[in-house]
């Protein structure tokens, strides 16, 4: 059948590369390309999909699917990948087509994943007043990646997995001061640093921790009590250190003890103490806590805490007694006392002598203080080697052991102290 319009013979346009007898037609087919996670054969969006020979370009929908359209018969190279600037990066993978007259050519790539760029992270760990902490240790505990910071409180880790990380800083023993732990997340991120810093608190410490008994007479009875000794210090400033417990557990004779220290401001070495009486403890008798571990917990401003643990090693029972001074003493008396040491020590090189002369008028002055280093004998004698004013004294001898344990006499008079 032969269409006549206006008279002529309708034909298709000469310049028209659709028509399959212009010398300029082409054929042309599709391609249907499916891109999928190779692990878990998900689709993966965004992933770019390229024909280089064409200079075609374009990327997948939420399905993992694209169509290149009016592709030209004959074979192509065709290259997919993900890169990972925002998202997870997936590996560069190709495949060869063969594109048939008015075909649609339907292929699969299964890309794998690729490592994620790494990055790096810088701490720095000051204290509470701003000042670097130098060889605390950093970590990432999941990464098992750690460092200690240099003297301006600075450490840097690199090759850190991209995501979130759990860091954390602080600085043990044998260091001084110990710092308490703190953590936080960070975010790192591809071929980038993350910064960082920390602001520790420093636990405080013990320089002391005592348990000693003391042993004295009050009417005609023989006193023994515990005395709990503490020094404690705090880098972040004496303001930030609250309190300090102690307790005692004996489960045997349950009996259970723990309260706070009272601070007892000494001019010369200001401690934290409490003073416990025999009836206190196991069956009442002070020997009965001897060996038994004291435990004392030292609390800051942020409830950080540092423990020490002491032992009561020895109980001196008996007290030395004092013969008077002469009636008429001299400027420098010799003051005698009895004390049978052997009931107590092995030998003498287990205790010392502390001998106390104070004045007691017009007030009370230390006028004499001396150590002395026993001999064996159970009558002693000390001269004074200073003169004494003249007025009114007293006087007192203490056995100290080894351990620190004390044993007090009776006050002693020395009364009427002629000029020389």
């Amino acid at each position: 059948m032969v269409l006549i319009f206006g008279g002529c013979e309708w034909e298709p346009p000469h310049n028209n590369p659709v028509d399959p007898d212009h010398y300029n037609y082409q054929p042309f087919g599709r391609i249907h390309i499916t891109v999928l996670e190779a692990e878990s054969d998900q689709p993966l969006e965004y992933a770019e999909v390229r024909i280089p020979d064409l200079g075609r370009i374009s990327f997948t929908d939420t399905s993992g699917i694209l169509q290149f359209d009016r592709v030209p018969v004959g074979n192509h190279r065709i290259y997919a990948e993900r890169r990972g600037d925002d998202l997870r990066a997936y590996g560069l993978d190709s495949l060869d087509i063969t594109v048939e007259e008015s075909a649609t050519v339907r292929d699969t790539f299964h890309l794998q994943p690729l490592p994620p760029t790494p990055g790096s992270l810088s701490v720095q760990v000051l204290n509470l007043s701003s000042q670097p902490i130098e060889a605390a240790t950093v970590l990432i505990a999941e990464l098992g990646r750690f460092g200690l910071t240099d003297e301006n409180g600075y450490i840097s880790l690199g090759d850190i997995p991209t995501g979130e990380v759990w860091v954390s800083a602080f600085r043990e023993p044998p260091l001084q001061p110990v710092y308490a732990r703190d953590s936080l997340f960070v975010t790192i991120n591809a071929g980038a640093v993350t910064y960082a810093s920390f602001r520790l608190d420093a636990l405080p410490f013990f320089n002391q921790a005592l348990v000693n008994s003391i042993t004295y007479e009050y009417q005609s009875q023989i006193i023994h009590k515990l005395i709990l000794k503490a020094r404690v210090e705090d880098p972040d400033g004496p303001a930030d250190l609250q309190y300090i417990i102690y307790r005692f557990d004996d489960e045997e004779n349950e009996i259970h003890l723990s309260d706070t220290l009272d601070w007892y401001p000494d001019p010369d070495s200001s401690f934290w103490w409490r003073e416990i009486s025999s009836e206190e403890l196991p069956g009442g008798n002070i020997d009965n806590a001897r060996n038994e571990p004291f435990y004392f917990e030292a609390f800051d401003a942020d409830t950080n805490s540092a423990i020490a643990y002491a032992k009561l090693m020895h109980v001196i029972h008996n007290v030395p007694d004092l013969n008077p001074p002469d009636v008429n003493p001299l400027p420098r008396p010799t003051l005698r006392w009895i004390y049978y040491w052997r009931d107590e020590f092995a030998d003498t090189t287990q205790f010392r002598y502390l001998l106390k002369v104070k004045r007691s008028e017009p007030e009370p002055v230390a006028a004499y203080d001396t150590l002395l280093v026993p001999i064996s004998q159970s009558n002693p004698e000390h001269t004074l080697s200073s003169s004494l004013e003249p007025g009114n004294y007293y006087w007192y001898v203490w056995v100290i052991d080894n351990f620190g344990n004390h044993s007090r006499s009776q006050r002693g008079s020395i009364i009427g102290v002629p000029p020389e």
